[in-house]
């Protein structure tokens, strides 16, 4: 089984050598902005998704975005600071008894005990008292699509690096990570569909293998939109003001399959690929 951690592409080297890090060796973490100090994950976890690792691959870029109080079309962002990675992680090679829930999952879920009374207090104590809720690691993988590994993750357990420049890929952007956001931000899968929606979609970044009708069959139900393979994208161009961008493309299909040509298979000994 894989699972899979988002992160900035800078950081793929020390990933390669190192292995995955948790937040208490890099100093890092995705929520370290100033707002979301109540809600810092672990600092000796390294979180893993087979759902939510694109959006939080897309927040690193938007964290660079708040850290430098710029624009999105500011031109100030270095280049590999735009470009964001996929790790792929073979969970088999891990050491399951480090394998735990992710707390977002046991904050949401509907426990049989009570734990305080606000979202704060219900964080805290959760990410305190990770340790003793690890049975819900399976309910965490189904309902939520993340789970947490306490310790690092070595390289020998990496099978796949994917990378792509947030703006080579502007229609599977706005699908994970302005939907996810303008749905709340990650949250417990309404439904058996949303679930398999966002894990095709990482599978599209992750360029492994996947049924394209599916997933825009998927998008129908979720968007609420009919026919979209055949989509116009009058609507969308007007929010996006970015008209030329389009310009080539014939349908939200089309659209699906020339972006995937936009995220490559990092090899070690090439660079990158856009192999399969």
């Amino acid at each position: 089984m894989f699972l899979y951690h988002g992160t900035s592409f800078e950081n793929v080297e020390r990933i390669r050598s190192k292995g995955v890090l948790p937040p208490r060796e890099t100093k890092k973490s995705n929520w370290s902005m100033p707002e979301s100090n109540d809600f810092e994950s672990r600092n000796d976890a390294v979180y893993l998704s087979e759902a939510y690792s694109p959006y939080y691959a897309f927040t690193q870029y938007y964290k660079r975005l708040y850290s430098f109080n710029l624009k999105q079309t500011s031109n100030e962002l270095t280049t590999v600071s735009s470009k964001l990675a996929l790790i792929e992680i073979d969970i088999d090679s891990l050491e399951k008894d480090k394998l735990y829930p992710d707390e977002d999952f046991l904050v949401q879920s509907n426990l049989p005990c009570k734990i305080g009374e606000t979202l704060k207090e219900r964080t805290k104590y959760f990410k305190e008292n990770l340790e003793s809720y690890q049975d819900y690691l399976k309910d965490s993988l189904q309902k939520i699509g993340n789970c947490c590994y306490i310790d690092l993750i070595p390289p020998t357990a990496i099978s796949r690096i994917t990378k792509w420049c947030w703006n080579d890929v502007k229609i599977l952007r706005w699908w994970n990570y302005d939907y996810i956001s303008d749905k709340g931000g990650v949250t417990i899968f309404k439904d058996q569909d949303q679930s398999q929606l966002y894990r095709l979609l990482t599978r599209c970044f992750a360029k492994r293998e996947f049924q394209p009708d599916e997933l825009l069959s998927l998008l129908e139900k979720e968007l609420q939109v009919n026919n979209i393979a055949n989509y116009e994208f009058s609507e969308y161009l007007r929010k996006l003001d970015q008209n030329a961008y389009f310009e080539n493309y014939k349908s939200w299909k089309d659209a699906l399959i020339q972006e995937m040509q936009n995220i490559h298979i990092y090899d070690k000994n090439k660079g990158i690929s856009t192999v399969n």
